[in-house]
């Protein structure tokens, strides 16, 4: 499969044709650290990823997958672009949405050490194996305005 990116604004989702979009990635940010979850099954250390429920935004996907991972009740998440997927096996694209919540020091610690199957993840950190797809998207936002 093969990846590309679109910086667009979060308006625009509605007006173009990005579809199927049902797939959205939170990247949990504190510092320059991303918080990676273990997938039971691959074993792959990867971003936080939603279905999108028929009748929400992805925007509101994004902030309920941060409320009920973080548990907490306020949330903003800051819309960061759109990943397009291609298929070349199934001659199909797929697209997903990429937000961004700034952690503060509190969810930092809360998530640092505590939980082996949740971990701060960054360039320099011996986490192992990293999917490649989010190993992607947060390259995609370090080198947009969003990541510094």
């Amino acid at each position: 499969a093969n990846m590309n990116f679109i910086k667009i604004n979060e308006e625009e989702l509605d007006k173009e044709n990005f579809q199927p979009l049902t797939v959205i990635f939170t990247l949990i940010k504190f510092e320059c650290k991303y918080l990676l979850i273990k997938n039971i099954e691959s074993l792959f250390w990867e971003l936080p990823v939603i279905q999108k429920l028929e009748n929400e935004t992805t925007s509101e996907a994004s902030i309920r997958m941060c409320k009920g991972l973080l548990n907490l009740d306020e949330i903003d998440t800051i819309f960061g672009g759109l990943a397009k997927i291609i298929f070349e096996k199934r001659d199909s694209e797929e697209y997903f949405a990429i937000y961004l919540y700034n952690a503060n020091v509190s969810i930092f610690n809360k998530f640092n050490n505590s939980d082996k199957n949740m971990k701060w993840y960054s360039k320099e950190s011996e986490l192992k194996p990293i999917c490649a797809t989010s190993r992607q998207i947060i390259e995609f936002i370090e080198s947009s305005q969003l990541g510094s």
